[in-house]
């Protein structure tokens, strides 16, 4: 097993409207991101704002700040294959991030009923339930600690890859 050299920080993603003047984000604006600490200790905030809006002083506190630029919107999957294959990769993108740990859960579910993963058991560690899938394609072997979600965290979480991925059926 690879032993991991990078720390993961909690910090928020991206806010879908700038912060000063609430005007959604779209593909090509510049952004200003600022980085400052939360109101709990190890927990930061984020503040995100359209470059027109910004007074191009960081202000007291911001521990880091950058810009960037908004990227067109991927393009929807069309085909089923095209559906497993964004589901596959968000997969991946959320195995290492705690706050997505539900999302990958679902999606570990529904790609192993799409015969992408295979389940091969459950294990306890720790006091923790986890199942075992291996990728079908790859044999890797992947493990998630077993959630029971509420019925209002799970309508929530499937609207949220419903729009990320589209239709989960």
């Amino acid at each position: 097993m690879s032993k991991r050299l990078l720390k993961q920080l909690p910090i928020p993603r991206r806010a879908r409207s700038c912060a000063r003047s609430n005007q959604p984000f779209q593909p090509g604006d510049t952004v200003v991101s600022l980085i400052s600490d939360g109101q709990k200790e190890g927990v930061y905030e984020r503040e995100d704002i359209l470059q027109s809006e910004w007074d191009e002083q960081p202000g007291e506190g911001v521990r880091s700040y950058w810009t960037s630029v908004i990227p067109e919107r991927a393009k929807k999957p069309t085909t089923p294959d095209e559906y497993l294959e964004r589901a596959m990769t968000l997969l991946v993108d959320f195995l290492d991030k705690e706050e997505a740990q539900l999302k990958a859960f679902l999606l570990a579910l529904f790609l192993g009923r799409k015969k992408k993963l295979i389940f091969r058991g459950e294990l306890r560690e720790e006091g923790t339930d986890y199942y075992l899938f291996e990728v079908e394609e790859s044999e890797e072997m992947l493990t998630l600690p077993v959630l029971d979600p509420s019925e209002a965290e799970l309508a929530r979480v499937q609207q949220e890859l419903s729009d990320e991925i589209g239709s989960l059926s």
